[in-house]
């Protein structure tokens, strides 16, 4: 369980399912991104590779103290959580590895699992914007 901070308050989610959120949402960030969108997805694909020995958490403060950056970041995980609602129920670990470069993930990952994070992060960042 990971705690996720943003205005003084924090929630815990799941580092796993964090992780795998976060890949797909970085994924949903629309071209050409503007500066602060660049560096939310930067930010999102280097939190969730998992290459740096503990586990880091979204700076959800500094994203969001703009309109802009908040706008990008609701957007961009609304869009990977309705992607996920939309597609199989499990999703492929081959493919998930793929996303990773790397052999992290064994079985296929319970989209509802990871579309219950999403929603739970969304409630969460929305309340307290």
């Amino acid at each position: 369980m990971l705690d996720i901070f943003y205005n003084n308050k924090s929630i815990g989610i799941n580092s796993g399912l964090l992780e795998i959120l976060l890949r797909i949402s970085a994924l949903q960030v629309h071209e050409p991104p503007p500066a602060i969108g660049e560096k939310i997805r930067n930010d999102w694909l280097f939190i969730s590779s998992g290459h740096h020995g503990e586990i880091l958490s979204p700076d959800f403060d500094g994203y969001m103290k703009n309109d802009e950056g908040r706008s990008i970041a609701l957007q961009a995980i609304g869009d990977a959580v309705r992607l996920l609602k939309d597609g199989p129920p499990l999703i492929d670990h081959n493919l998930i590895n793929l996303l990773w470069q790397t052999e992290r993930f064994s079985t296929p990952i319970v989209a509802e699992a990871v579309v219950a994070a999403g929603e739970k992060l969304l409630n969460f960042v929305s309340a307290e914007s």
